[in-house]
């Protein structure tokens, strides 16, 4: 079978260059999407675009394919792209869709893959599926919200579906912007506790530690199945910090080290101070989510959708997970 053709827009730290000890052709972790692609023996990488000349250059060295400033480049050297992924800052996420969708070959686009969280806000993310619609609708959406492509998508869908029993209370300690990092944890607050029904800033409190146009701020949230939400800042240039802590009436379960680990607490008899029930701190269920293999189970999903397309084929995040999101960022700006 002929590879599918994929070429990547846009060569930062998630798209194609990490340093070389973290991610490259000879690290065991795959981190880029560049990396992910020549992993994958059922896809061809044979482009990267970028407007910086450096990381343009060292990208295509790095990966061996072509580079290009744009993707106009690719329109009569070579096939239509099977996958276009658009990994380039938030800022550009509609410039470049525009881009695409006049790009001459657009029509044999199969599958966008977009960085999270597709677009900077959701008039822009709806202006954005509006012209994918339009221009190229025969493309599936895929949103690179990591922590969907791990074994936390099938622990969100347990949750959702009452699996844990039900939810009395769930928190996220996290860095570096709310809507940088923070769209990781509304995500996933989505996928396991349904509707989001009230979302407020609560301040003034939180950090400037990613920029003061996206500080780390305090939320508090509602949902259908989780009365009780909350986003707690933590100032990310003391350290990184991603922890998620739901409370259930079977228990505890904790998602650690940014979501690598799940930690399950069952409840107990308390032994030393009074009759009644607690959690226990020693019979506890470990298991690891596999976080580290996301961009990979992202593109064999992909391959998986190209060898047989299926209209009711479900990637693990979608545009109306990442829509969802902004959604839930208009509640906060009192616009919902």
């Amino acid at each position: 079978m002929i590879p599918y053709n994929c070429i990547v827009i846009g060569a930062g730290s998630i798209g194609a260059i990490k340093p070389l000890n973290i991610d490259s052709p000879h690290t065991k972790n795959i981190l880029t999407h560049a990396h992910a692609i020549k992993a994958n023996n059922k896809l061809k990488l044979y482009g990267i675009v970028e407007t910086d000349v450096d990381k343009r250059m060292e990208a295509a060295r790095r990966w061996m394919c072509e580079p290009a400033k744009s993707i106009s480049v690719f329109s009569s050297q070579y096939d239509a792209a099977d996958i276009v992924v658009v990994a380039v800052p938030t800022e550009y996420h509609l410039r470049i869709i525009k881009e695409i969708c006049e790009w001459k070959n657009a029509k044999g686009i199969k599958i966008l893959v977009m960085e999270k969280p597709f677009g900077k806000d959701l008039e822009e993310a709806e202006k954005i599926v509006s012209l994918c619609k339009q221009h190229i609708p025969q493309a599936k959406i895929v949103v690179d919200y990591s922590r969907r492509f791990s074994e936390l998508y099938l622990l969100g869908m347990d949750i959702n579906n009452g699996i844990y029993g039900k939810i009395y209370s769930a928190s996220c300690l996290y860095v570096r912007g709310l809507l940088r990092d923070g769209c990781h944890a509304i995500d996933l607050f989505n996928l396991m506790f349904g509707k989001c029904t009230y979302a407020k800033k609560i301040g003034p409190i939180g950090f400037d530690d990613y920029s003061k146009d996206d500080r780390t701020d305090f939320v508090s949230m509602s949902y259908d199945k989780c009365k009780y939400v909350s986003l707690i800042p933590h100032d990310g240039r003391a350290y990184d910090i991603f922890e998620i802590d739901i409370h259930t009436d079977q228990g505890r379960l904790r998602i650690v080290e940014h979501g690598k680990m799940i930690f399950r607490y069952y409840i107990e008899k308390e032994k030393t101070f009074g009759n009644y029930n607690s959690i226990s701190a020693i019979n506890i269920e470990t298991s690891e989510t596999k976080l580290e293999n996301f961009l990979p189970a992202l593109y064999n999903q992909c391959v998986s959708y190209l060898n047989n397309p299926k209209k009711n084929f479900i990637f693990n995040c979608t545009e109306e997970d990442a829509l969802n999101v902004h959604r839930v960022y208009n509640m906060m700006k009192g616009q919902a």
